[in-house]
């Protein structure tokens, strides 16, 4: 039998998708935080696509004119708007959590996953969200910094895709063991100053047994982070 959540799912993958349907349908049924952020997640599941299905497909990365998108971060915006509650943690078996920070991530789509992950945080999205005992942020951080040393990234697009949403998470206030930032800001910059995360990039210098990086300006070249 198919729920308010189902039809609501089904209403935003429609291509286009209708704003107004969207709000009405969640205003007519009466549907809470929770039942919006279920949508959210189911849609999230829908939506990690893109990129890797692209190259299983044609054994090549896309130029951005063949890659076929859906318009994801208004869809996001809408539920935002009416119910979609960044913080709020699902766990339904006792196991397996869920957060729409945390499956925001997998999107692949280039820096759609970091463009989503600022509109959620802008509306009073943390972080720093406790998932199963550990933050969102310590996850995302280890999950990077192991992978990074380790060389795990087989493409650099998947790396440029990590670190930007990573950047993102930073720039709000990601913080990780003892409360510190993971990152050391030059010449009295501000973590703020990566909410921007378009105009900065990054260096990496691999040592014996770890690596250094550097965060930089694009425009100017300057580095305003290290790692």
């Amino acid at each position: 039998m198919k729920t308010h959540i189902d039809a609501l799912v089904e209403l935003c993958k429609e291509q286009p998708f209708s704003t107004e349907k969207i709000q009405n349908f969640i205003s007519q049924n009466n549907m809470g935080s929770e039942a919006v952020t279920r949508a959210a997640l189911a849609l999230c599941e829908y939506g990690e696509f893109s990129v890797k299905e692209y190259i299983w497909q044609y054994e090549k990365e896309p130029r951005s004119e063949e890659l076929v998108t859906y318009n994801w971060e208004e869809l996001f915006n809408v539920l935002l708007s009416n119910g979609l509650d960044a913080n709020l943690v699902i766990c339904d078996d006792g196991r397996n959590y869920e957060n729409i920070l945390q499956s925001i991530q997998y999107f692949d789509d280039r820096d759609l996953n970091a463009r989503i992950a600022r509109n959620i945080l802008l509306r009073h999205g943390t972080p720093n969200v406790v998932i199963d005992g550990e933050t969102l942020f310590r996850e995302v951080d280890g999950s990077l910094m192991i992978d990074i040393n380790l060389g795990l990234y087989p493409q650099k697009w998947m790396l440029d895709n990590a670190f930007r949403f990573w950047l993102v998470l930073v720039g709000f206030g990601g913080l990780i063991i003892d409360g510190r930032s993971p990152v050391n800001m030059c010449d009295g910059y501000q973590v703020e100053i990566f909410r921007d995360f378009e105009k900065f990039d990054y260096r990496i210098t691999y040592n014996t047994k770890e690596f250094d990086m550097e965060i930089f300006e694009k425009e100017t070249g300057t580095i305003v982070a290290t790692v």
